[in-house]
């Protein structure tokens, strides 16, 4: 009887257990998908403002009409990213605060 007892008590704590996890797992999985959510809305957000339009338009027009402009440093391919990183430049505007 005794040995019944112990492994109704292990099957209890173990299902136990394993809710707990559940609920935490669903808790984080909640999170994260708040969180990429939130980033969905600010990436949107940015990609219709004008102030990015301005800077994507200067800084096409910098590449080109530009007189002795300085070629792109090795590797670059000239996309917006790389240009961004090779001059280190990003106006206030588009910074997140």
């Amino acid at each position: 009887m005794a040995l019944v007892n112990y492994w109704s008590g292990v099957h209890t704590a173990g299902h136990a257990l394993q809710t707990i996890q559940e609920s935490k797992l669903a808790e984080f999985e909640g999170a994260v998908a708040n969180l990429l959510k939130q980033d969905r809305n600010q990436l949107v957000k940015l990609s219709r403002s004008t102030a990015l339009d301005a800077y994507l338009q200067t800084w096409s027009q910098g590449l080109t009409n530009a007189p002795g402009s300085r070629p792109l440093p090795a590797g670059a391919s000239g996309d917006v990213t790389d240009h961004a990183a090779a001059s280190g430049v990003v106006p206030l505007a588009l910074k997140a605060g």
